[in-house]
């Protein structure tokens, strides 16, 4: 069995793909690199019963960000700052989504040898690098020392979760959040981010009908499924426009055929404290996270929206947007449109109640 090679911190080189013109395919060698390091983050939390260590639960992994340092020189720091123009004027000056933006791949290299030509020791391949900052020597006429300059980088890791794909590491087009109108499928929002939360509700609303409160309790309004969106976000000038294009257009009441009268002998909408007879007036959409197994597929009306603009191109246009929505599940008056038979699984309004996964048409 050979003994194992050692890799040394002074032989390491640094390489970053994909700056696009030939000259300018490498960024030059650099004396120092800090900050190789990744966080599995976790949530801790107290459990009855169990009082000799806390439960974990996984996490977000979080990648430390990369610190690159050497001497000003003829050769090399020219690139940099033509590396930086080109990524500043992007930053500024595009109303591209976030996803359009290219980083760079950031390759790490140890070798157990001063030769470029070495054997390899450890390898790391760095992300959708982009800079974070940059940061010039500091000039004196006193002084006597060496100028150097510093590139600090984000990157998205270097450990392989699901394929070599960069973009896999992100949610898959098929599992995204998406907001459809029911009866048009044209109309219809992928948003980019799947969000970090989804808060789901539902409250009975019940009263005595005897002056007795030992009396049995009546139900008086079946809970609807409410969910709430926060912190949904939209990025790109065409995307802030048709998402929110939509979402104010889904927003306006629709026309809706009169209800029919109640039977005789049952009691009328006021009576009951029901107030179905609003929703047909407003658009049936159809909400779809996941996948059709385990996911949230839901026909929803929206009830209410804010959209906060916290970015704008060089003319002025919005191109990105925080959204929140609440939405409620839909369900038809009596007289009114019906949903699909198919976007329910139960058999009584019961069981219906009871599923929030329910298929498409």
């Amino acid at each position: 069995m050979s003994a194992p090679a050692f890799g040394l911190t002074i032989w390491f080189d640094v390489s970053v793909l994909g700056l696009g013109p030939a000259d300018d395919h490498q960024l030059g060698q650099w004396s120092s690199c800090t900050g190789l390091g990744v966080e599995f983050g976790t949530e801790e939390f107290g459990e009855g019963g169990r009082y000799d260590s806390p439960a974990v639960l996984p996490g977000r992994i979080k990648y430390t960000r990369i610190t690159l340092q050497r001497a000003v020189s003829t050769a090399d720091s020219p690139r940099v700052q033509r590396w930086l123009e080109r990524v500043a004027a992007q930053w500024v000056n595009s109303g591209r989504s976030a996803a359009e933006f290219a980083g760079v791949e950031l390759v790490i290299k140890l070798r157990d040898s001063p030769s470029s030509d070495g054997p390899v020791i450890q390898e790391w391949r760095l992300r959708n690098a982009i800079p974070v900052s940059w940061n010039g020597p500091a000039l004196s006429a006193t002084g006597g020392g060496v100028a150097t300059e510093q590139l600090v980088l984000v990157h998205q890791g270097f450990l392989t979760t699901k394929t070599d794909d960069s973009a896999a590491h992100a949610t898959g087009a098929d599992g995204r959040l998406r907001l459809a109108s029911a009866t048009d499928a044209s109309k219809k929002i992928v948003f980019q981010y799947t969000p970090e939360t989804v808060k789901l509700s539902r409250k009975h609303e019940v009263r005595s009908l005897s002056s007795n409160p030992a009396t049995e309790l009546n139900l008086t309004r079946p809970a609807r499924l409410g969910i709430s969106l926060g912190q949904l976000r939209v990025d790109g000038a065409a995307q802030v426009r048709t998402a929110i294009g939509l979402l104010s257009e889904w927003m306006q009441p629709v026309s809706s055929p009169p209800l029919s009268s109640s039977s005789p002998g049952q009691p009328s909408d006021s009576e009951s404290g029901s107030d179905d007879k609003s929703y047909p007036a407003l658009q049936r959409l159809r909400l779809t996270l996941g996948s059709t197994e385990d996911g949230i597929i839901q026909d929803v009306i929206l009830t209410s929206m804010d959209v906060t603009y916290d970015r704008f191109t060089s003319a002025g246009d919005p191109c990105r947007a925080q959204v929140a929505l609440n939405l409620e599940e839909f369900r038809a008056a009596g007289g009114g449109e019906q949903p699909a038979a198919a976007s329910t699984t139960g058999d009584t309004p019961a069981q219906r109640l009871a599923d929030t996964r329910k298929s498409p048409t």
